[in-house]
């Protein structure tokens, strides 16, 4: 069954390191069918739990995220809820306690961990034919972080994605890397509100060659800092891919005359090893593998 829209994750998507999941791109118009279908696939490829840590004892649950535009889904991944009260209540009571958000962005950073295995489990049992092929899914991709789009944001996205991917770097001479960006909202009209606006003034000022340049210097110190010796861009044959979507989050805002809804945007960042086959490339350069039944 579809899960239900999660209309409270733009506070789980804008805050800190924001949410993990994956980014799906699906047929025009069929959002609805592939938002269902891209859950049916992923949901029997989520990892045993509870995770590291106890993480998840109640397990993993896909919600997608209400979202404009067209051919593009979010898919949130996050903790279950338990069903106790009592649970709630005291997780309620603990909120704005410092040591208790920092368990959260640990808790957030293990869940994180997962997606990459999630899709790389996908690809592979469409390949082999053990999952048919989507018929209104395209694309797949895993999300570490979704975040801001200054240099700072950028450099913790990327050694969160990095950690996120499992990839160990060390001992390698010259580890390769390219980064795939989009921004399939960039003909939405400006979003109202002050952190709407404050948000596509960043995005602008911030283009696509500064967040892919900033992204690119984000992920070659990480990898350094991780233990490769070098490391490089190569759009031929990477050793990992990072995948930066530009995404248009709606949010809810109390005016005179009701609810007013604008948007803000955030970067989702993931990042993929070649061993998880989750990348190839086209003639049109490095893209998340495609999965829809040709």
């Amino acid at each position: 069954s579809l899960e239900r829209f999660e209309y409270t994750a733009p506070t789980a998507i804008t805050h800190g390191l924001g949410c993990a999941g994956f980014v799906v791109t699906c047929s025009f118009m069929r959002e609805k069918s592939a938002t269902r279908e891209a859950t049916e696939m992923l949901r029997p490829r989520l990892p045993a739990t509870p995770l590291a840590n106890g993480v998840a004892p109640n397990g993993l649950r896909l919600n997608p995220v209400k979202m404009p535009g067209r051919g593009f889904l979010l898919i949130r991944m996050s903790e279950r809820e338990c069903n106790d009260p009592n649970a709630k209540k005291d997780a309620k009571d603990d909120e704005g306690n410092e040591e208790t958000n920092g368990d959260e962005e640990k808790n957030r950073a293990i869940v994180a961990a997962e997606a990459v295995g999630v899709v790389s489990r996908t690809v592979a049992d469409v390949r082999a034919g053990k999952c048919p092929a989507p018929k209104f899914v395209e694309k797949i991709m895993p999300i570490a972080v979704t975040t801001g789009f200054e240099a700072e944001s950028l450099n913790a996205a990327a050694i969160a994605a990095l950690t996120a991917s499992g990839f160990d770097p060390t001992g390698s001479t010259d580890v390769s890397f390219a980064v795939v960006y989009h921004n399939r909202f960039k003909t939405q009209g400006d979003p109202t509100g002050k952190e709407g606006e404050a948000a596509v003034n960043a995005e602008s000022k911030h283009g696509r060659m500064e967040i892919i340049e900033g992204l690119a210097a984000g992920i070659r110190a990480a990898l350094t800092a991780a233990g490769a010796t070098t490391a490089s861009v190569d759009l031929k044959d990477p050793d990992v891919v990072v995948f930066a979507e530009v995404i248009s989050v709606p949010m809810v805002s109390e005016s005179k005359g009701g609810h007013k809804e604008r948007f803000t945007r955030r970067l989702a960042v993931g990042l993929v090893p070649k061993s998880t086959g989750a990348f190839e490339r086209r003639k049109k350069g490095i893209m998340a593998s495609s999965l829809k039944k040709k």
